[in-house]
């Protein structure tokens, strides 16, 4: 385990990154007792090193890698929708649980939703997640929602954050000439 005082930086994937943030997020994903099999697959093969590039070539913010003493430890996957940010995915490997980073990648995703424009972070987790569920209302996330039988036939927990940006021109992000 990482010890608590230990310092975490977030940053956002750099291209190069992508095979590895990949393997990093199944190594997180495929043991999880939360998800199904169907869910387990389903999830990791939506982030190949392809995917992940994809993604940060339109958004750059949109994946995320928190790191410890230069190792890769956790991760996040977001999606700009309308000036709401969708946490697609948050992750830290066990042995690095329970120390801070979690909470520091949240933290990350609020500074980031703001240089964004957006006005709103949602979320979801899984109901049988008690960490998750325990994270979230910590880091200022509202429950708002109950889905049963959902994603991949799962019940999960709906979360959301209003956080506050910078103002928006008329086309809506921030900066950009109407």
């Amino acid at each position: 385990m990482i010890p608590p005082t230990s310092v975490v930086r977030v940053d956002p994937m750099l291209p190069q990154e992508a095979g590895a943030v990949a393997d990093l997020i199944r190594t997180i994903i495929a043991p999880l007792p939360y998800y199904n099999e169907q869910a387990r697959h389903g999830e990791i093969a939506k982030h190949t090193a392809t995917d992940l590039q994809r993604a940060i070539a339109g958004d750059p913010l949109s994946v995320a890698v928190a790191r410890q003493d230069g190792r890769m430890v956790g991760f996040s996957v977001t999606r700009f929708d309308d000036f709401l940010i969708w946490i697609a995915w948050l992750g830290v490997l066990p042995d690095a649980r329970r120390s801070g980073i979690a909470r520091a990648i949240l933290a990350d995703i609020d500074r980031t939703a703001s240089l964004r424009g957006c006005h709103k972070i949602w979320a979801d987790s899984r109901t049988d997640n008690p960490a998750m569920a325990q994270l979230f209302p910590a880091a200022g996330y509202q429950r708002v929602a109950t889905f049963e039988r959902h994603w991949y036939g799962q019940d999960f927990f709906f979360w959301q954050k209003f956080v506050s940006g910078p103002e928006r021109t008329a086309c809506g992000s921030p900066g950009q000439a109407s």
